[in-house]
């Protein structure tokens, strides 16, 4: 796993890093950091969500045919799923010293959300993240126009760029949805900067060719 090469991955069951997958939905990939050791966090702000997450969790969390352990000496970390806003600090109370986290996974969130929450987004995974810490984004879907709404909303790498560039300010668009190019290349002192970006090579049929992976991390490292 990507997140475990770059994070330097977790030491032992004393030590394990944490992972915060916001917008988990029914948790499956809760369950797949757990089974390569991470303490790994859900959270979402439907109770449907949370409730079906933690069935699965039972029903299948230790299924070595689905979830196997990616290091039997290492073991499995906790899959823990939590209701909550992500913007907001309360959910913090129930994960105790796991916050400020080692990784945030970003997969069908942001594409989730209305386009107007998107500065507040960026803003708040500098907020979340430990400054060792990275975050990884399954930039999807590249391939919808932005002009045809959503959920989910059609996005590209450039709006992740200008997002993150300046976490928490507001950037302008065309008539099209299309993000503008920021010429100038300023970082915020927050910014997070990204270090990895490729073409996945296994994806859901609907973003093949399309889909990409970036890894950020603060600028300040």
């Amino acid at each position: 796993m990507c997140s475990d090469r770059l994070t330097g991955g977790p030491q032992d069951a004393h030590a394990r890093k944490k992972v915060l997958v916001p917008g988990c939905g029914r948790g499956y990939d809760v369950l797949l950091f757990a089974s390569y050791g991470y303490d790994a966090y859900g959270l979402d702000v439907s109770r449907t969500a949370v409730e079906a997450a933690r069935v699965l969790a039972r029903e299948q969390g230790e299924d070595q045919s689905k979830y196997p352990l990616r290091d039997d000496r290492v073991g499995r970390g906790n899959a823990s799923f939590i209701l909550g806003d992500f913007f907001n600090n309360d959910f913090l109370s129930e994960v105790g010293d796991a916050g400020p986290f080692d990784i945030v996974y970003d997969y069908t969130f942001i594409c989730a959300l209305p386009p107007d929450l998107r500065p507040a987004w960026a803003k708040r995974m500098t907020e979340l993240l430990k400054p060792t810490g990275h975050m990884i984004c399954l930039e999807f879907p590249l391939h919808k126009a932005p002009a045809l709404g959503g959920p989910p909303h059609g996005l590209s790498s450039s709006l992740y760029k200008q997002l993150l560039a300046q976490p928490g300010q507001s950037v302008r668009y065309d008539e099209n949805g299309k993000v503008h190019e920021d010429s100038n290349g300023d970082l915020a002192g927050n910014a997070l900067v990204r270090v990895m970006h490729w073409a996945p090579t296994r994806t859901h049929e609907v973003g093949k060719g399309t889909d990409r992976v970036s890894i950020w991390q603060p600028r300040t490292r």
